[in-house]
């Protein structure tokens, strides 16, 4: 039985994507943040932080739309919550 030494690298490689904050494509309707965010494309709708210590990077892109009952629109965060960072939102 042969065993490959590249096991180790392809599975780092595989894991890599998990390590970095999670990216958001473009969507419609409320988008609900509870992890380190970054947008790779506009948004058409409300997204609400819900979580503490999170980072929104918006890198560049707008958050746009109606509000829906009870949440005005835009970028929310949610009552009582510390250390939110929203960043490069246009």
């Amino acid at each position: 039985m042969t065993r490959s030494i590249f096991s180790p690298v392809v599975l780092g490689i595989a894991l890599l994507p998990m390590l970095t904050a999670p990216s958001a494509r473009a969507s419609s309707g409320t988008m609900v943040i509870t992890t380190d965010t970054t947008l790779t494309e506009d948004h058409q709708g409300n997204i609400l932080v819900n979580a503490n210590k999170v980072t929104l990077d918006c890198a560049g892109h707008t958050v746009s739309g109606p509000g829906v009952p009870g949440f005005n629109g835009g970028i929310e965060v949610a009552g009582g919550l510390s250390g939110v960072t929203v960043r490069d939102a246009k």
